[in-house]
């Protein structure tokens, strides 16, 4: 019996990896520090609800649970992109490589990213979004 080559189905499973790789790597760009809007509406909620579990181990860990959870998310977020990324720009048979490199840099970066968030807030350069509406 001769086999039959399908073009079809190989376009089709081509197709659904790209497309988990742009869903991906839009998930990613949402978490990661990019998006000057991201923080307000996805990072801080979702780092707010780590502090809030870590709390329930320790009362004096909500604080850090919270900064905790925000590097994660934010660190989550540059990975997603990357691997994002790769799946959209691998060729059929590749495999996705990832160093320790690139993830030092994605921390160091994560990390300078907060630091100067909070150097910006603690001189009054940046406020509370509701602090820009009602005059505080």
């Amino acid at each position: 019996m001769i086999k039959r080559y399908n073009i079809y189905a190989d376009l089709f499973l081509f197709m659904r990896k790209k497309t988990i790789s742009g869903i991906i790597m839009a998930i990613g760009f949402l978490l990661s520090p990019l998006s000057w809007w991201n923080d307000v509406f996805i990072n801080l909620p979702l780092a707010y609800l780590g502090g809030v579990f870590a709390s329930l181990v320790f009362k004096d860990w909500f604080f850090p649970g919270v900064l905790v959870t925000y590097w994660l998310t934010n660190i989550l977020g540059f990975l997603m992109i990357h691997f994002g990324v790769n799946g959209l720009t691998l060729r059929e048979g590749e495999t996705q490589r990832f160093h320790k490199k690139e993830i030092i840099v994605y921390l160091v970066a994560t990390i300078v990213y907060t630091l100067a968030i909070f150097v910006l807030f603690k001189r009054g350069i940046v406020k509370l979004p509701w602090e820009y509406f009602m005059g505080g």
